[in-house]
C-alpha cells in the first residue's frame, strides 16, 4: 500500500454475490477494513517486516505533517484575508489568492474523501517538489563560486536528514568494526604465515632466467637456488657438540693406530693423513668428519653420520649459492650495459626518425623474491582511503612542491647559464648544424632569365652547398645506422654470452643436485636403519629375560621330578601290597568254606554283597565322568558296607562258622577299600608325573624356540652391523642386473671389480676358441668318415653291378647275328644303314623342293 507500483490481491468476499464495494485503512496503517455485498465487514491485520514498519511510520508522520501544514495554510489564508481587507487596491490579487487557496483546500478535502486520488495528489506534489529541487541544485552547480550555496542548504526535512545521518553513522561504525575485525584476522594470519614461511628462511628461494628462449627447450632457461632454513640456537649448539665429538674421535683413532704401530710411525702417520683426506672435498669442509661406510657399525656412528651428511649438504648448497650470487650480479651488470646501449639506440632512432621497438630487459618476480612482500599500487583495485593525518601530509607535500617550483621559476641560475653559454642546448654545435636544414631564399624560385649575374652566382653556390649538405647528411645517416646495428649486435652478443654461461651453470646445478640427492639417499638409509633398529635392544632384553625364566622353570621341574618318581614308586608298592592282601583273603575264603558245599553259593553271594557306594564304582565311568575327583571324596565318605546280621545267616549253619565268615568278609571289605584308595592315589601320582614331564617338554620346546629366535636375532643384528649398504655410482652399461619397471631390487646383486670381469671374459673367450677348434677337428674327422663310407658304398654297388652283369652274360642266348657280330664286328651293317639314310635324305630334299615351287618340272 506504500508503493503504488506494487499490487496485492486479496479475495475478501464472494465474487458471485458482488464482491467488495468498499474499504478503509486506519491512520496507523496497521488495519484494513472491507465491506462486501455478502453482508460481511472484515478486518485485516497488516503484517509488516522491519523495512515495511519503518516505511509505515514515515508515511504516518508525512500524513500528520501534511494535515498540520494544511491547517497552518488555512490559518494563514484567514490572516491574509483580514490583512488585505485594509488594502482595497490589491483586492483583485487577494481574491485570486483566496480562490486558489480555497480550491486547494477543497481539493484536499476531496482527496481525504477519496484515498486513491489523495495518494495521486501527494505523489504529484512530491514529484513536482523533487523536480524543482533538482533544477535548483543544477542551477547552483552552474553558478559562480562566489554565488554557490552549500549543498546542505537544499535539505528540506532536517529531522529526516539527522535521522538518516545517525543511521548511516551507525551502519558505518558497525561496518568499520566488522572490517577491523576481519582485517585483524587477516593480519594475524599474515604475520603467522610470514613468521613460519618467510622469517624462518635464511636464504629465500630465487631463480635466474635467460634473456632468450632456448631453441632446444622451447622456453627460457631457468636456474633456481636452494632455500635454506634458519637454524635455532639449540640446533646450532647440538651440531657444534656433534662436530666436536667427531673431531675427538678422529684424534683418538689416530693415536690408537700410532700406539699399535710404534715401529712405523712415519708410514702410519702418512696413512692416517691419507685416511683423513679420503672423503675430503675442498668445497665441503665437513666432509673430513664423515665416517667410512665400513666403519658404520654402531647406532651412534650412524646418527653422527646422518647429522654430518646434513652439514655436507648445507656446505654444497652454500658453495652453489656463492656462484648463484655471482650469476645474479653478472645478469645485473649485463642489464646495466644493455640499458646504457639502449639510451644511445634511442637517441639514434630519434635522429633517424625510425619507430622501432627497443628491448628493455627486466628482472622477473621470481628473480627478485623481495618483491612478493611489496604491494604495488596497480595491485590495489579499490580506491585508497586516506585519513585526516595522511591528507595533511599530502597537502604539505603539495605546498612544498609548489613553493619549490615557484622559487625555481623566479631565478634559475642553471637555465640562465645554459642560455648564455650554449643557447639553451647541451648538444654539440656541429651536430646542431647538421640537424638544421638549409632554407632556400624566395628569390631563387624565379626563372634564371630574370636573375642577375650576382644572383646566378649565389644560386650556384647555394646548389653546391645543398649537394655538400645532402652528402654529409647521407654519411651521417649511414654512420648512425652502422652504429645502431653495431649496438644491437653488441646487445645480442651480451644476451647470448649470458645465456651460454647460464646453460653451463644449469648443467653445473644438475651435478650439484646429483651430489645432494646421493647424500640425502645416504641420510635416508641411515635414518631407515635407525628406525628399524630402534627396538632391537628392547627385543634382545626381552628374549634374554625369557630365556632366564625358562632356565629357572626347567631347574625347578628337574628338581621336582626325582621326588615325584620316588613317591610314585612308593605308591606302586603300596598298591601291589594291597592287591596281594586282597587276593590272599579270597584264597583264605575259598580254603575255609569250600568244604561247605551246601552253603557255599549262599556264602559266596553274601561274601560279595556290598553297599550302594561299592555298586556304583565303575572304571569306565571314572574315566569318562569329569566330576569323578569330586565324587570320589563323597563316595569315600558315604561308602559304608552293609553289615550282616543273624537274620542273614543261612539256616543250619553253625554260629562259629558264621562269625568266622563275617570276620573274613570284613577283612575283604577293608582290603578292597585299601586297594581302591591306593589305586586312586597311584593314578593321581601318575597323572602328576605325566603333567610334570609334559610341562618339562613344553619348557624344553619353548626354550629351543626362544633360542632359535635369539640366534636369528643375533644373525640379523650381525648382518645389520656388518652387511652395510654402500652407495656407488655406476656408468651406463656396467649394471648387469635386469631393470624393474619401477624400483630394481639389488639385494642379491654382487659387486665385481672390472679386472675380474675382464679375466672371466678372457677365459670364456679362450674356452670358446678351444671348443671351436675341437668342433673343427671333429668336423674334419667326420668328413673323412663320411668319405670312407661313401667309397665303401660305391665299391659295394660296383661289386653288385659286376655280379648282375656276370649273371646276365651267363644267361644270354647267342644267336647267329650275335655270332656274326662277334666274328666280323658291325662294319657291314653300318654301311647298309648309311646307304638307307642317304636315300631317305635325298627323297626328303626332293619333296621339300616340290612344296616350294609347284610349277617346277619333277
Amino acid at each position: 500500500m506504500l508503493d503504488a507500483s506494487k499490487c496485492l490481491k486479496i479475495f475478501a468476499h464472494d465474487n458471485q454475490l458482488g464482491g467488495a464495494f468498499g474499504g478503509g485503512i486506519t491512520p496507523d496503517l496497521r488495519h484494513v477494513f472491507t465491506v462486501g455485498r455478502d453482508g460481511l465487514v472484515k478486518r485485516w491485520d497488516w503484517k509488516y517486516n522491519a523495512q515495511g514498519r519503518r516505511a509505515a511510520i514515515e508515511t504516518t508522520e508525512n500524513f500528520e505533517r501534511f494535515f498540520s501544514e494544511r491547517k497552518a495554510q488555512s490559518q494563514a489564508i484567514t490572516e491574509k484575508t483580514e490583512t488585505l481587507s485594509e488594502y482595497p487596491e490589491k483586492e483583485d490579487q487577494v481574491e485570486e489568492e483566496i480562490v486558489t487557496t480555497v480550491q486547494e483546500v477543497a481539493h484536499s478535502n476531496e482527496v481525504s474523501n477519496d484515498k486513491e486520488m489523495y495518494r495521486n495528489f501527494i505523489s504529484i506534489k512530491l514529484k513536482a517538489i523533487s523536480e524543482k529541487l533538482q533544477k535548483l541544485i543544477a542551477k547552483n552547480e552552474g553558478a559562480p563560486s562566489m554565488e554557490k550555496i552549500d549543498r546542505s542548504e537544499f535539505v528540506i526535512d532536517l529531522k529526516e536528514r539527522d535521522r538518516l545521518t545517525e543511521e548511516t553513522d551507525k551502519k558505518i561504525n558497525k561496518l568499520r568494526e566488522e572490517l577491523e575485525i576481519e582485517n585483524l584476522k587477516k593480519r594475524v594470519l599474515k604475520n603467522r604465515i610470514k613468521k613460519e614461511c618467510w622469517d624462518s628462511i635464511e636464504i629465500i628461494g630465487q631463480s635466474i632466467k635467460s634473456f632468450k628462449v632456448d631453441p632446444m627447450l622451447g622456453k627460457l632457461i631457468e636456474v633456481t637456488n636452494y632455500p635454506v632454513r634458519r637454524r635455532s640456537p639449540a640446533e646450532c649448539l647440538k651440531l657444534a657438540n656433534i662436530k666436536r665429538l667427531r673431531k675427538v674421535q678422529i684424534l683418538v683413532d689416530k693415536e690408537c693406530k700410532l700406539l699399535n704401530d710404534q715401529n712405523n710411525n712415519n708410514n702410519d702417520l702418512d696413512e692416517n693423513m691419507g685416511e683423513t683426506k679420503l672423503n675430503y672435498h675442498p668445497e665441503i669442509p665437513n666432509s673430513v668428519l664423515l665416517y667410512e661406510d665400513i666403519d658404520l657399525k654402531t647406532k651412534e656412528s650412524r646418527r653422527i653420520q646422518t647429522f654430518i651428511l646434513g652439514e655436507c649438504i648445507l656446505d654444497i648448497k652454500e658453495s652453489f649459492l656463492k656462484k648463484f650470487k655471482e650469476m645474479c650480479k653478472m645478469k645485473q651488470d649485463d642489464i646495466m650495459k644493455i640499458e646504457e646501449k639502449n639510451e644511445r639506440i634511442a637517441a639514434i632512432l630519434a635522429q633517424l626518425q625510425i619507430q622501432e621497438k627497443i628491448f628493455h630487459p627486466e628482472f622477473d618476480e621470481d628473480e627478485v623474491p623481495e618483491s612478493i612482500m611489496e604491494v604495488k599500487d596497480s595491485e590495489v583495485t579499490v580506491e585508497r582511503f586516506l585519513n585526516a593525518e595522511e591528507l595533511k601530509k599530502l597537502e604539505a607535500k603539495r605546498l612544498k612542491d609548489e613553493e619549490w617550483k615557484r622559487l625555481q621559476g623566479e631565478d634559475n641560475s642553471r637555465q640562465r647559464a645554459l642560455m648564455q653559454m650554449m643557447g639553451g642546448k647541451l648538444e654539440d654545435r656541429k651536430d646542431q648544424e647538421e640537424k638544421e636544414e638549409v632554407v632556400k631564399p624566395e628569390w631563387m624560385n624565379k626563372p634564371k632569365e630574370e636573375m642577375s649575374d650576382e644572383e646566378k652566382k649565389l644560386l650556384k653556390e647555394f646548389e653546391k652547398k645543398m649537394a655538400i649538405f645532402k652528402e654529409e647528411q647521407d654519411k651521417h645517416r649511414k654512420a648512425l645506422e652502422t652504429e645502431l646495428r653495431k649496438l644491437q649486435g653488441m646487445i645480442s652478443d651480451i644476451q647470448d654470452g649470458f645465456d651460454l654461461k647460464l646453460r653451463d651453470f644449469s648443467n653445473y646445478k644438475l651435478s650439484v643436485d646429483k651430489t645432494i640427492y646421493e647424500n640425502e639417499l645416504k641420510m635416508v638409509k641411515q635414518t631407515q636403519y635407525a628406525i628399524i633398529s630402534a627396538n632391537d635392544d628392547i627385543l634382545e632384553e626381552q628374549i634374554l629375560k625369557r630365556i632366564e625364566q625358562l632356565k629357572n622353570e626347567k631347574i625347578n621341574c628337574t628338581n621336582e621330578i626325582p621326588e615325584i618318581k620316588k613317591e610314585l614308586e612308593r605308591c606302586r608298592e603300596d598298591y601291589d601290597t594291597a592287591i596281594k592282601r586282597d587276593k590272599d583273603i579270597d584264597k583264605a575264603f575259598k580254603k575255609e568254606f569250600h568244604t561247605y558245599d551246601f552253603y557255599y553259593d549262599t556264602l559266596t553271594k553274601l561274601y560279595k554283597r556290598r553297599g550302594p557306594g561299592f555298586d556304583s564304582l565303575d572304571k569306565e565311568s571314572e574315566d569318562l565322568n569329569p566330576f569323578t575327583p569330586f565324587e570320589k571324596d563323597v563316595l569315600q565318605i558315604e561308602m559304608n558296607p552293609i553289615s550282616l546280621t543273624s537274620a542273614d545267616m543261612p539256616d543250619g549253619l553253625a554260629l562259629e562258622v558264621w562269625n568266622k565268615f563275617v570276620e573274613i568278609r570284613d577283612k575283604k571289605i577293608s582290603a578292597e577299600l585299601e586297594v581302591y584308595n591306593t589305586s586312586r592315589y597311584f593314578k593321581e601320582m601318575q597323572a602328576l608325573v605325566q603333567n610334570v614331564l609334559e610341562e618339562s617338554d613344553k619348557i624344553k620346546m619353548e626354550t629351543e624356540k626362544v633360542m632359535t629366535d635369539l640366534n636369528q636375532f643375533l644373525e640379523y643384528k650381525f648382518k645389520s652391523i656388518y652387511n652395510i649398504e654402500c652407495l656407488y655410482p655406476f656408468k651406463q652399461g656396467q649394471v648387469e642386473v635386469p631393470q624393474a619397471p619401477i624400483v630394481t631390487n639389488y639385494s642379491d646383486a654382487v659387486l665385481l671389480h672390472r679386472s675380474v670381469v675382464e679375466n672371466l671374459n678372457e677365459q670364456v673367450r679362450n674356452l670358446g676358441q678351444l671348443k671351436v677348434d675341437a668342433l673343427t677337428e671333429i668336423k674334419e674327422y667326420r668328413k673323412g668318415i663320411h668319405a670312407l663310407e661313401w667309397e665303401i658304398k660305391m665299391h659295394d654297388f660296383q661289386a653288385e653291378d659286376l655280379i648282375i652283369r656276370t649273371r646276365d652274360i651267363q644267361l644270354l642266348r647267342v644267336t647267329k647275328e650275335m655270332q656274326e657280330f662277334l666274328r666280323s664286328g658291325d662294319i657291314h651293317k653300318q654301311a647298309s644303314e648309311i646307304a638307307n639314310l642317304e636315300k631317305i635324305s635325298e627323297h626328303s630334299q626332293k619333296v621339300e623342293m616340290t612344296n616350294k615351287d609347284p610349277c617346277a618340272p619333277p
